[in-house]
């Protein structure tokens, strides 16, 4: 079984100096990068899939995954899953209490 990458990220945005955010820019960056490295973006239900045996994957695997729901993803990172067509999955928290 060819080991599958799991991307999580926490922040979108051009808050720098902490160590769960990434900038838009470099974040397309490494979508860019997977996409140009002939990397295919999974989706949950693939990757589980893929781990149960129920399929199977010739080329280089990455997941993405959004921690957390934060309004930046969608702001800075959905145009960017838009863009290039990879698969992501966000996580929601419903509630902080």
């Amino acid at each position: 079984m060819n080991p599958v990458a799991v991307l999580m990220y926490h922040h979108i945005n051009n808050n720098r100096g902490d160590t769960v955010t990434v900038t838009p820019e470099v974040f397309e960056a490494q979508v860019a990068h997977a996409k140009k490295a002939g990397y295919r973006f999974l989706g949950l239900d693939e990757l589980v899939m893929y781990m149960k045996g129920g399929m199977s994957i010739k080329e280089k695997a990455v997941v993405l995954t959004f921690d957390d729901g934060y309004l930046d993803n969608y702001v800075h990172a959905f145009p960017v899953i838009k863009r290039y067509r990879v698969k992501a999955s966000v996580f929601i928290v419903p509630s902080w209490a």
